[in-house]
């Protein structure tokens, strides 16, 4: 969003995670802030865990995560874009703006 501009050493995680689920995203993407905008597709190889694989829900929520740290831990100070629930493959094209709206 206007307005939000990366600190150095930051990254950008682009976070997949089960709907009122357990903390531990299903799959993670990290970009350098650089490189944005992207256009990304997030796949079961992205998984944290091999038993969660995207494939396997019927819905999940993807946000964007500027982390001021660098680490795709959640901490103070970093910026997120609201989640958008989609269903794995029959998503097109998700637009997620880092500091668009309560983040």
């Amino acid at each position: 969003a206007p307005g939000v501009e990366p600190p150095a050493g930051s990254r950008v995680f682009v976070i997949l995670r089960e709907p009122a689920g357990p903390p531990i995203p299903v799959a993670v993407r990290p970009i350098e802030p650089a490189a944005l905008p992207a256009e990304i597709e997030v796949t079961d190889r992205d998984a944290m865990q091999p038993s969660r694989i995207v494939s396997q829900f019927a819905s999940l929520e993807v946000i964007a995560r500027l982390s001021a740290s660098g680490t795709a831990m959640r901490q103070a100070g970093d910026v997120e874009s609201p989640a958008v629930r989609v269903v794995p493959g029959d998503v097109g094209v998700v637009e997620l703006v880092i500091g668009d709206g309560d983040s």
